[in-house]
This record gives C-alpha cells, structure tokens and sequence, in this order.
C-alpha cells in the first residue's frame, strides 16, 4: 500500500529577495564593511573576514508581522576557508534566531577548508513557534565565526516567502 501526503503549502508572495554578487557598493558590502577584495578561483569581488570578525555578517533581520502564519526562508552563499590548521574549530554557518524561543546553527565542515563551498539551506518558521514570544517578534540569520577563521564571502541569495 503506498501512502502519500497531499498537503503541500504553497508559498506565492515574496517579501524579501536579495541577490548579491559583491561590488563596492553592493547591499552586504555596505552593510558588513568587510573588506571588499579579490580572492581564489576568479573570485573578483568578495568580502574577506577574519579572527578579529566574530559575527562577519547579518544575512536577514527580519520583524515578523502579526498576519505572518507561515514563512519561508532560503539562504544560499559561497564560503571558502583559509585555514591551515587540521584541528581547526568548526563554524558555525547560519544561525537563525528568534530571540528567547529559537535558535538553530548549522556548522560547516573542517574538510570544507581552502575550496570554494556552496552554503544552501531552507526553512519554514510557523506561528505557532513565536506566537508567545515577548515583544515584537523578529528573525535574525547571521555567520557566526566561533573558530575565528579567515575566508571569503561571494555570491549571497535571501529570500523570504510568505503565503
């Protein structure tokens, strides 16, 4: 007997869509001030980070409106690693963060060091997680440099959909 799940929610309005390949005055440029410069692999424009940068850059702050049920967030980027050191600590990639009811980290690999790695990762908040949240609710998605590591930043994609 095969048995499907019919449900499937369909996420049509975007709220929020950032595509950022990095120049001088490109959004995260700005945003970040981290330096702006040319890194391996044809990588013109990038923006390069290191020890001294403990949080190098906030993808999404977002306040989540009262008539938000459901939201979508997709978060794409390319990180390459500088590190010479096989013990190195792990990074944490994303953390998305609902203050004082979520939060969630994702970490990227020590084998990931000096190469190019595309970052990818969706996912969807209900209300029912910030619902009784005090204050206004918000999501904040940032790169969280805990093994203070030296690399680069190219190619940013944010996108938050809503129903």
């Amino acid at each position: 007997v095969l048995i499907q799940n019919h449900y499937a929610h369909k996420f049509k309005n975007t709220i929020i869509n950032i595509e950022d390949t990095i120049t001088q005055e490109s959004y995260f440029a700005e945003k970040s001030k981290l330096k702006v410069t040319e890194a391996s692999q044809g990588h013109k424009t990038t923006l390069y980070f290191d020890s001294s940068h403990k949080y190098p850059i906030g993808f999404l702050h977002f306040d989540i409106p009262d008539s938000i049920e459901i939201f979508k967030v997709d978060i794409e980027f390319m990180i390459y690693l500088i590190n010479e050191k096989s013990d190195a600590e792990l990074m944490s990639a994303v953390v998305m963060n609902i203050p004082k009811v979520s939060y969630k980290s994702d970490n990227l690999k020590i084998d990931k060091q000096n190469q190019w790695y595309t970052y990818k990762k969706t996912l969807t908040y209900k209300k029912e997680l910030w619902e009784h949240a005090e204050g206004k609710p918000y999501l904040t998605i940032f790169l969280w440099n805990q093994g203070k590591l030296e690399g680069y930043i190219d190619d940013i994609k944010v996108k938050v959909i809503t129903d």
